[in-house]
């Protein structure tokens, strides 16, 4: 497994997870979100052993940085103020 794809992978499980918190069962965009991984995990692993794969594996690694700190709040609140009242 490349280096590149292992946050790829950390990000998808964190964001669904999110999701499933937040709205209390699979999240209406999960769908999206595993497809979403799916993708990005195919092309960094194609380019993970190139010459840019360094540079595949940083962003990667800023992405998942980036979903932690989006998610944060989510997993800070008590699971029953999660869930979205109404619309």
């Amino acid at each position: 497994m490349s280096n590149a794809v292992t946050p790829v992978l950390a990000t998808g499980g964190l964001v669904l997870a999110a999701g499933w918190r937040r709205e209390q069962g699979f999240p209406k965009n999960g769908v999206k979100a595993v497809a979403a991984t799916v993708v990005l995990v195919i092309v960094a692993s194609a380019l993970g052993s190139t010459k840019i794969g360094p540079v595949v594996a940083g962003i990667s690694w800023l992405i998942l940085l980036g979903a932690v700190y989006a998610v944060a709040p989510i997993f800070s609140k008590p699971a029953s103020k999660t869930v979205k009242k109404g619309n």
